[in-house]
């Protein structure tokens, strides 16, 4: 049974106070908002930017409501957005999980409550931004990509609100929920899900559309019960984790069904104590897969990223069952 927790938005703290300078990203906008309900608006990046993943925010009668922080030089543009809509505050920023491609603009928001799972707070401050960011370099390069220019990071604001099942904050007649589905992405992901509106914005539990999504620390045989719950939940549209466009019910499915095919792929090759390179060489990125993207190179890191780690899971699984 999930616990419900009701917040009221009460925090004074006045938009203009996050305002970071003035940004190349202002002159050049690198991400698009479109309004999917009334004060509801999801954020996508637009074509050609570099933006990481999706975001959005939520009006209420007393503030605002962020998805996703990401980066501090794309905060300018999303509260560029959000003045042109409104003069409210900004109340709380929900991590969706702790990836630092998410969580840098965290910094920003000196007025706003950080929220996400517990287990995000967790992991981000065992594995805060800099070795993340030092992981995925190491890892570009044992696959011979090549790496971007190192880069200062800013100083974190971790959470400081967190929960293990659901939080439920209301402002106005607008409920907003962030749940816990359980493992997939990582072990700390959330939803936020609008049931007047039926909107959820996903995080990683769809990715993008016809893309692996990085599952480096996915929980696979956990990643199809924790769909089957969202697809429970009465929504119609999805502001997916990454992409540029939204998402059905229906393509939520079509991950699923792409994740049972990989998983199933894999599970043969550990069945018959295949190493993890005949693995990598032997399994096929399913139909669900975006042709044009199978010789990018950043697909080519979060393919073998996926592979190796269901491979890891069914190996220990596969461990465990032996008398």
């Amino acid at each position: 049974m999930f616990r419900r927790i009701s917040a009221i938005f009460v925090l004074l703290v006045t938009a203009s106070s996050a305002h970071p300078a003035q940004s190349k990203s202002q002159a050049h906008p690198q991400q698009r908002f479109q309004e999917v309900a009334k004060g509801v608006f999801a954020g996508s990046p637009t074509p050609g930017s570099d933006v990481p993943a999706n975001s959005g925010f939520v009006i209420g009668k007393e503030g605002v409501l962020i998805f996703d922080s990401l980066r501090p030089e794309l905060v300018a543009e999303m509260l560029g957005e959000i003045k042109k809509h409104t003069s409210l505050p900004v109340k709380y920023v929900i991590n969706s999980h702790h990836h630092y491609e998410l969580v840098l603009g965290n910094s920003v928001f000196a007025g706003a409550t950080i929220v996400s799972h517990a287990n995000a707070r967790t992991n981000l401050i065992a594995m805060p931004p800099e070795a993340q960011v030092a992981r995925t370099r190491a890892s570009n390069v044992s696959l011979g990509l090549p790496n971007p220019p190192e880069e200062k990071l800013p100083s974190l604001r971790v959470p400081t609100l967190t929960y293990t099942d659901r939080l439920v904050l209301h402002d106005g007649d607008r409920e907003m929920q962030i749940i816990h589905l359980g493992r997939y992405h990582t072990d700390g992901d959330s939803v936020l899900f609008l049931p007047k509106e039926k909107i959820l914005f996903s995080g990683d539990l769809l990715p993008g559309i016809g893309g692996p999504g990085g599952q480096r620390e996915a929980h696979f045989r956990d990643f199809i019960q924790s769909i089957d719950k969202a697809l429970a939940l009465d929504f119609e549209t999805i502001v997916p984790g990454r992409g540029d466009r939204l998402a059905t019910k229906q393509d939520l499915r079509n991950f699923r069904e792409y994740l049972a095919e990989l998983v199933a792929q894999v599970q043969k090759f550990v069945d018959r104590g295949a190493t993890l390179e005949e693995t990598r060489a032997g399994v096929k990125p399913p139909g669900y897969i975006d042709p044009k993207r199978l010789e990018t190179a950043s697909f080519k890191r979060l393919w073998s990223d996926s592979v190796q780690r269901a491979f890891a899971e069914l190996t220990a699984a596969k461990s465990e069952r032996k008398p």
